[in-house]
């Protein structure tokens, strides 16, 4: 399995999301908060990260060296708006959706695919910061 080609989509989502969100910070890491020097929590970041993945040999031959390989991208977009504001929460999601699916089928030659896989709202508890985590199923064959 060539790990390069999840390096460069996540690096790739960065970017895009870069883009979108220029004053924000963006994190490889699931994080939910982060604390600043004066002990507050930023008030608005971006996550980008993967699951662990699935790897099938495409056929029975001991020496084939090609995979299936399948995982979850999740982008987690945090802002102490979403607190009293759902509702501009939801508006956000259309344009991180629109960020990473834009990326569908581009694998750098290898067959691949990106498909929404859910969400899930992360509430502002024990002082984290509220936002929500989108996921999205990755899978690509080498």
């Amino acid at each position: 399995m060539d790990l390069a080609i999840l390096s460069n989509l996540r690096t790739s989502v960065r970017n895009a999301l870069a883009v979108q969100y220029p004053e924000t910070e963006i994190y490889t890491a699931e994080i939910t908060s982060l604390i600043q020097d004066d002990d507050s929590n930023v008030g608005e970041f971006i996550t980008v990260f993967f699951s662990d993945a699935d790897e099938t040999q495409v056929d029975e031959l001991l020496d084939d060296e090609h995979y299936n390989t399948s995982s979850t991208l999740t982008v987690g977009y945090f802002h102490e708006r979403a607190a009293t504001d759902q509702g501009w929460l939801d508006a956000e999601a259309g344009t991180i959706r629109r960020a990473v699916m834009a990326f569908d089928g581009v694998f750098n030659g290898t067959k691949g695919d990106i498909d929404r896989a859910g969400w899930q709202y992360v509430p502002a508890t024990e002082g984290a910061t509220p936002g929500i985590y989108f996921r999205f199923s990755v899978s690509y064959s080498d």
